[in-house]
């Protein structure tokens, strides 16, 4: 609480710790904003509800009244700062005023409690609300109330920070939705020895994807090499964050969800599969030009200690055109699946999906509760069992972690047909 001395009263300032209230009280004067944001629904612009509430114990003369919802990207680095802005919406109290309004001109407020309801617009180009470790994107309200006093005038001045939802559609996505191969060889030469020679195949349904739903990643490994095993290799989902301040920029990456691939022998073929679910806290892809701050998310895939390539990522909130894995599809029709024999089969701890999946409705994987399976089939186990682990979202640089490892390793030449596929020969 702050109090601050006048020549004809004392005056209160109170913030209430409530979400999107504020209150300011001058003498025999309560001022209040209510807002809700609700995010940005529509593709093109939206409007949110907010509310002004005005207590008065007295009749007081306004000089003026006015306020704006702006919003703000702020950025440091090597010792600069850089505060840009987003959107700057005023807002109309004239409505309001002309209530109050004498036939003298003079604005004059009746004691009472007084409500003001309008709706405020954010464009489709504005980012969510946003806190990293080299900059932020902040939203408020600002309110500015004018009093005419005896001696003058007197001016309150009362910002409201909010919380502004993003909503990213990946219909803007639409080449992110088809299908992806991506084809790398791996050499590794010592000494003109060569160390390393495997082939990797990374397939995808799709590359755009929602907060929390899971992602499939299949592919296989060719160990070309006559006597060395391959060692393995590692496959993460990365976050990058774009810091922009005056002429200074810098990217810093982390490590969402990470899973292991285990060794090939020589001269074997393996083939693996994998889920893992995006984190439904994870900040949507919002990468913009004049942005200082942009984010993106990119598919590492490494092998025996080789420089990673990667595969872009799109994550957003909604998707108007939903496409079904053709994975699920191919599952659900075939009444039973044949087990191929696999060339080095895990543990059967490890191998915890049952031969029977069901289909996921967007836009989760698991749906709650699961259909019935067919007659032939055993009633799958509850979805908990195998539902991918759960990584919390930071801004921040975070520690990796390691999620159980949903996969299992087979044999196959079947290449399956794709849409999009990119060699490179490192």
């Amino acid at each position: 609480m702050m109090e601050i001395e006048s020549d004809r009263c004392s005056v209160v300032l109170l913030r209430f710790i409530v979400n999107i209230v504020v209150a300011v009280v001058v003498n025999a004067v309560t001022v209040a904003v209510v807002g809700v944001i609700y995010g940005f629904v529509d593709s093109v612009r939206t409007t949110f509800p907010f509310r002004l509430e005005l207590d008065f114990v007295q009749s007081v003369q306004i000089a003026s009244l006015s306020g704006v919802f702006e919003g703000k990207w702020r950025t440091s680095l090597s010792g600069q700062v850089e505060v840009r802005p987003i959107t700057v919406v005023r807002i109309d109290f004239n409505d309001l005023l002309q209530q109050w309004r004498q036939a003298s001109g003079k604005i004059r407020a009746p004691a009472g409690h007084h409500l003001f309801d309008s709706q405020l617009a954010i464009g489709e180009e504005c980012p969510g609300t946003f806190s990293g470790k080299n900059g932020h994107v902040d939203y408020a309200f600002v309110i500015k109330i004018r009093l005419t006093g005896r001696f003058g005038y007197t001016e309150f001045v009362e910002t409201r920070p909010v919380n502004v939802i993003p909503v990213v559609d990946l219909t803007q996505f639409a080449q992110h939705l088809l299908p992806v191969t991506r084809c790398k060889t791996f050499r590794k030469k010592v000494f003109c020895i060569n160390k390393a020679n495997a082939n990797v195949i990374i397939r995808l349904d799709k590359a755009a994807f929602i907060q929390g739903e899971s992602v499939a990643i299949s592919g296989e490994i060719i160990n070309e090499h006559p006597t060395n095993v391959l060692k393995g290799g590692l496959v993460e989902l990365i976050m990058s964050i774009r810091y922009i301040c005056k002429r200074v920029d810098k990217t810093f990456n982390a490590s969402v969800v990470r899973f292991a691939i285990s060794a090939v022998p020589p001269r074997k073929h393996v083939t693996f599969e994998h889920y893992f679910q995006i984190p439904l806290e994870a900040f949507p892809t919002y990468v913009k030009e004049n942005s200082l701050i942009q984010t993106s998310y990119q598919l590492a895939v490494s092998v025996n200690e080789c420089q990673p390539f990667d595969i872009p990522v799109i994550i957003g909130t909604k998707s108007t055109t939903m496409f079904t894995p053709r994975r699920f599809l191919a599952i659900t029709e075939i009444p039973s699946i044949p087990k191929l024999k696999a060339e080095h089969e895990p543990p059967i701890a490890q191998t915890i999906y049952p031969a029977y999946f069901p289909a996921p409705p967007p836009p989760y994987a698991f749906p709650y509760p699961p259909p019935p399976p067919p007659p032939s089939q055993p009633p799958p186990p509850s979805n908990t069992q195998f539902m991918p682990s759960y990584i919390p979202y930071r801004t921040a640089r975070q520690q990796c972690y390691l999620s159980p490892q949903h996969y299992y390793q087979t044999t196959s030449d079947f290449v399956e047909p794709s849409v999009l596929q990119i060699e490179e020969i490192e």
